[in-house]
């Protein structure tokens, strides 16, 4: 912008520069380039003057004098620009090729946002294009409708003739002119705006209207900018620029800046929020404003001059709150109790409304720009911004409904979850998952009231809802959720299913007593009614004692009574088959003969669970006959399809198969380098999620990688594994060949005196060397 008003004043044929441009050239100009200073100059829409340097060079004609501000176009009322426009640059660019292609462009967004700086400056780099002639009409201080006409006119200059409206007045002025009409903020005085708009369109074609509004207006032709959150990066801009306007020489430091990346992103990036955060730097640091945004509202306000709905974050949102009628504005505030919104069916659930009537409701609050919709493979979710939400959440406490909203979130939750898991077994399940995933947020908030409200039966009963998908997406922090064995209040199968999924997380993420502690406390017969309580059996007999022959007992003994059974069921006999392959038991033709029509049954139940670890079991068949290289396509089409869906478990899963498949590959004679590599990336992956077990199959990979070059590690991760997980997996033979006795019990200390991820930092960097010494003999001219 700054650039088009130097633009502006430079004569033809010359060339100007602004005083920036010089220092950074400093003493050092190209040759045959000097600069002539030309004095201060007024620039269009800015507050300070320019001073304006003039090139002189060989081809450029020498600047004239710089026409004063007296003799600039003229521009009617326009507010000064008194900072710099921090992003938006997409948005301005919007407003421009609008403005080009439309008589009307509006400018969409909620309170805060910006609409009114974006406006101006928009408004500002068009004076010239537009001879100049920008009227700027400020509608917030119409109180009633009738108001407009008469502060429009004012703003134009307009007289009113006997028997003419105030419309017809501003039409009369405008009709022979060409222009630009900006009206800001619209919202409140809708219909009056667009009757306006309409009769300068009929009546005034060469005149451009700008609007401003939270709500479009509804106009033939209207082209609308949504101006919505800033990006990070401009949003922490904006704070550092702020809070330098209050606190000199402020630079935040790195911790600083994380702090205010934190603080721009609880704010939902909305600038008003953001400028008020800013200007608390006067008082304190930006941690103290990080910590106290859980009150955002008592902590952004004042701190800025301009209008009062500006003045505070919250009477900027009350501007808009208070323009909803009393449905629009019970919906807005029961979507307070979720987190990151809902589909269409959960909306309506909570709010007790049928599905038609929400969306009426929802698409009105979308048009006022209080909630957004997002397209989503499930359909269109509604969310609000988090500043909305706590707004809205602080009216439902304020009208004494808080507890009972949240009761019905609640309820709507243990609802939905049973028709979720009767999918599975079918190939509706990847969707029953996603939506898991996507409202796992709404289900550890739901959870989080429960417990507060001591409602435990149905925090228990929610846990042991979601049991298959928390198992499958590896979503650890469902064992914090709710102690289930202690607020179980009464057994029943949710109870039951709750302790099962919290034992088998708890395993997953490397507690091996966890299972035992749910077998000691669960029902004799709970492996009979619930799969999950059946899978705690199991893994504690086939993973924990390695003892195959009950792991068989339980699974041929247990009936199913359900799909979600018989997928059960099913993937145990996946993981004893595999399980009695890592020890070396079992006839290699049947075994793999039974993996292969584990596959074929899988995939006629289109379930891509079953069919993941189908294909893992076959993988880790092949691996173990001897066959380790036929293992890696089985491997890897079960990790796709998992990361595909997003099931993590069996993802980790399909990793495991593969680390020993290319484990056994490395030991006849596959590129090293290249098995390190991939090896490290998968072991990096699970050691950051937490995946313990996962990560102790992959070091048995590492383990067959170094038993010939580094026999000690290796000794070292096969006895992390056994402890961790089942016993002979390694060729031990093949280390007791090279190993003595004293070093194989100097290493049995070394294991239990070492921390399992300790010990897969050495893999990690074991692997390391390998990768490193494969690199340099690929390239040795590599400097």
């Amino acid at each position: 912008n700054r650039a088009a008003r130097l633009a502006a004043v430079c004569t033809s044929q010359a060339v100007v520069v602004s005083s920036s441009v010089v220092a950074l050239v400093g003493d050092r100009p190209p040759a045959g380039v000097s600069f002539c200073d030309l004095g201060l100059v007024p620039l269009r829409g800015f507050a300070q003057s320019e001073t304006v340097y003039g090139v002189i060079a060989a081809g450029v004609a020498e600047p004239d004098d710089i026409p004063g501000a007296d003799t600039m176009p003229l521009q009617e009322r326009l507010p000064v620009l008194d900072d710099e426009l921090v992003g938006r640059a997409e948005e301005l660019e919007a407003v421009w090729q609008g403005l080009a292609a439309h008589p009307l462009v509006t400018l969409l967004g909620v309170g805060g946002m910006g609409k009114t700086r974006l406006a101006l400056e928009a408004a500002a780099g068009l004076t010239e294009s537009l001879s100049g002639r920008v009227w700027w009409c400020d509608l917030s201080a119409a109180t009633t409708p009738e108001a407009v006409g008469p502060i429009v006119m004012g703003a134009i200059d307009a007289r009113q003739a006997p028997g003419r409206t105030p419309i017809d007045a501003i039409v009369d002025r405008l009709a022979a002119m060409q222009g630009l009409v900006v009206l800001d903020n619209c919202e409140h005085v809708l219909d009056e705006a667009a009757g306006l708009v309409r009769a300068l369109r009929a009546g005034a074609p060469a005149i451009r209207v700008l609007t401003t509004s939270r709500e479009a207006l509804g106009v033939r032709g209207e082209f609308l900018v949504p101006v919505t959150s800033l990006l990070q990066a401009d949003a922490v801009e904006l704070f550092v620029a702020r809070a330098r306007e209050v606190r000199a020489g402020f630079e935040p430091s790195p911790e600083d800046r994380a702090a205010v990346v934190h603080i721009c992103a609880q704010l939902d990036g909305i600038p008003l929020a953001i400028e008020l955060a800013a200007a608390r730097c006067r008082a304190m640091s930006v941690h103290e404003i990080e910590q106290r945004l859980t009150d955002r509202f008592r902590l952004l306000r004042s701190g800025r001059s301009g209008v009062e709905r500006h003045r505070t974050l919250q009477s900027a949102v009350t501007w808009s709150y208070e323009m909803l009628n009393d449905d629009e504005r019970d919906l807005f505030d029961t979507m307070a109790v979720f987190a990151d919104g809902s589909l269409l069916d959960g909306i309506a659930a909570v709010s007790a409304r049928d599905e038609l009537d929400a969306l009426d409701i929802l698409d009105r609050l979308v048009a006022r720009s209080l909630v957004a919709p997002v397209e989503t493979a499930l359909g269109t979710r509604y969310r609000q911004l988090e500043t909305l939400r706590a707004y809205a959440e602080d009216r439902l406490a304020e009208h004494g409904t808080l507890a009972a909203t949240r009761d019905a979130h609640l309820g709507w939750l243990l609802a939905v979850t049973p028709a979720m898991r009767e999918t599975m077994g079918s190939a509706a399940y990847p969707d029953a998952f996603a939506r898991y995933v996507a409202e796992l947020d709404n289900c550890r908030s739901a959870a989080a009231h429960a417990v507060a409200s001591q409602q435990w039966t149905q925090a228990v009963e929610l846990v042991g809802g979601i049991g298959p998908f928390a198992l499958a997406r590896l979503s650890f922090e469902v064992i914090d959720w709710v102690d289930a064995i202690h607020h179980g209040v009464r057994w029943s199968d949710s109870t039951v299913d709750a302790i099962s999924t919290q034992a088998l997380l708890r395993f997953l993420r490397g507690e091996v007593t966890a299972l035992n502690e749910a077998i000691s406390v669960l029902p004799p017969d709970a492996a009979r009614t619930s799969h999950y309580a059946l899978s705690v059996c199991a893994f504690d007999a086939l993973w924990v004692r390695a003892d195959f022959d009950a792991s068989r007992r339980l699974i041929n003994e247990f009936l199913p009574a359900d799909t979600a059974s018989a997928v059960t069921l099913q993937q145990h006999h996946v993981f004893l088959l595999i399980g009695e392959l890592l020890a070396g038991q079992g006839d290699a033709t049947a075994l793999e003969a039974a993996a292969r029509a584990a596959v074929v049954d899988a995939q006629a139940t289109s379930d891509p669970s079953l069919i993941a670890t189908s294909l893992s079991g076959l993988a880790f068949t092949l691996a173990n006959i001897g066959r380790p290289g036929e293992a890696l396509e089985p491997a890897r089409d079960s990790l796709a399809l998992s990361e595909e869906i997003g099931f993590h478990y069996l993802a980790d899963i399909a990793r495991g198969a593969l680390a020993r498949a290319l484990g056994l590959l490395a030991g006849q004679g596959h590129d090293r380098g290249d098995v390190a590599g991939q090896l490290r990336a998968t072991l990096t992956e699970m050691i950051d999620r937490g995946s313990l077990t996962s990560a102790l199959v992959v070091l048995d990979g590492v383990a067959l990688l170094l038993v010939d070059t580094d026999p000690e590690l290796a000794y070292l991760l096969a006895r992390t594994y056994e402890r961790g997980w089942m016993t002979n997996s390694l060729p031990h033979d093949r280390l007791e060949a090279i190993l003595t006795d004293a070093q194989r019990t100097e290493l049995d200390q070394v294991v239990a005196s070492t921390s399992w991820i300790q010990t897969a930092q050495r893999a990690t960097a074991a692997l390391d060397r390998i990768a490193a010494a494969h690199e340099s003999t690929v390239s040795p001219s590599r400097p």
